[in-house]
């Protein structure tokens, strides 16, 4: 297994790292509907695609222990790609009536993650998790530590122009006869392009002040 150093948190990913440690939870929801099917088979083809481009789809948070010149112990926290993980790690099929417009559907969704957030510290899962409800109606649960509502709606975009480049393929089958199997496959594993996200400050040089994320938590 390739290993890939992790990174240091910037200042946003502590503030939301801290908010989870008590419970004020970041994870929101991004909501699609295609007017074609999917299926397990389709959306192993197209994330693993769209995983392998993305390193905030792969990558989670991590306690690190590390030790000052006095002996010290202290515990930090590091970004850095996860082992492995299968499809049915960030995939959940619903199947429902009851389930056909778009509150009920969230509704559903909310009952299991809303309150519960996501787990860190895992090898084996990223921050992040799709609800497929009745073939056609997508929805992106993240962190916000991943995405935010412009990075989630690329997306949806991406899951768009390879779902339309998958199923014009030439024999491609795109039935859901084999979606037990494809829920069971490893759609992630970390190799030697596996990468850590950049910091959002590479990006935007803004590094607020540690009293002003203070007060933002306060207002939530």
């Amino acid at each position: 297994m390739t290993e890939i150093k992790g990174r240091s948190l910037s200042r946003l990913e502590e503030y939301y790292k801290f908010r989870n440690t008590y419970r004020v939870y970041t994870g929101f929801y991004l909501y699609g509907q295609f007017s074609e099917p999917w299926t397990a088979h389709i959306m192993f083809d197209v994330l693993k695609k769209i995983i392998h481009r993305h390193p905030e789809l792969y990558n989670q948070i991590f306690d690190k222990e590390t030790v000052d010149k006095k002996g010290n112990k202290k515990v930090t926290f590091e970004i850095a790609p996860v082992d492995s993980f299968k499809l049915s790690d960030v995939l959940e099929i619903v199947q429902d009536d009851k389930l056909e417009n778009l509150e009920d559907a969230i509704n559903f969704c909310n009952e299991i993650m809303f309150d519960k957030g996501f787990d860190f510290n895992l090898k084996n899962k990223p921050l992040w998790k799709i609800f497929l409800v009745n073939s056609k109606n997508v929805l992106f649960y993240t962190e916000h530590m991943v995405s935010d509502g412009t990075s989630g709606g690329n997306v949806f975009r991406e899951l768009k122009s390879e779902y339309n480049n998958l199923i014009s393929s030439t024999n491609y089958d795109i039935s859901s006869s084999g979606d037990a199997e494809y829920l069971d496959k490893i759609i992630y594993s970390t190799g030697a392009d596996s990468r850590v996200p950049v910091v959002s400050t590479d990006l935007y040089p803004c590094k607020p002040s540690t009293a002003y994320m203070i007060s933002l938590l306060y207002k939530e």
